[in-house]
């Protein structure tokens, strides 16, 4: 239900604000992004689907997003993007398991993810 919300929503909505010109900006597409990650994990975090479900319909998404330069043509999905959604997948697979707490995969995503953008940042100072 809540993806069919979403896409109804990424579909009809969005575009139509982008249609009339409204300058529809990374912000507003990064916000639907951020909201429906956080109705995923709020779905697993009480039980309803599992963090490995979580984590590949986040996947998912951005993938999609990336794929709809109608709303933003800067959204784009790599292969940085690849190995930062594997390794969320993997850590929510210990997760479901029980095998790391809640606080650690947060912790080693959000740290997988700072060393993905430094090493991007790095590679873009090179060049």
């Amino acid at each position: 239900m809540l993806k069919q919300f979403i896409v109804l929503f990424l579909l009809c909505c969005l575009p139509a604000c982008a249609g009339l010109g409204l300058g529809l900006d990374n912000r507003r597409v990064q916000n639907a992004f951020e909201t429906s990650k956080a109705r995923l994990e709020q779905k697993a975090t009480a039980g309803q689907i599992t963090w490995v479900q979580a984590a590949k319909e986040t996947r998912d998404m951005d993938k999609h997003l990336a794929g709809r330069t109608d709303l933003d043509a800067n959204w784009k999905y790599d292969q940085d993007d690849e190995e930062y959604h594997a390794y969320c997948i993997a850590l929510a697979e210990r997760l479901d398991r029980q095998q790391i707490s809640f606080a650690e995969f947060n912790a080693l995503r959000l740290e997988r993810f700072n060393l993905i953008q430094a090493r991007r940042q790095s590679l873009n100072y090179q060049r």
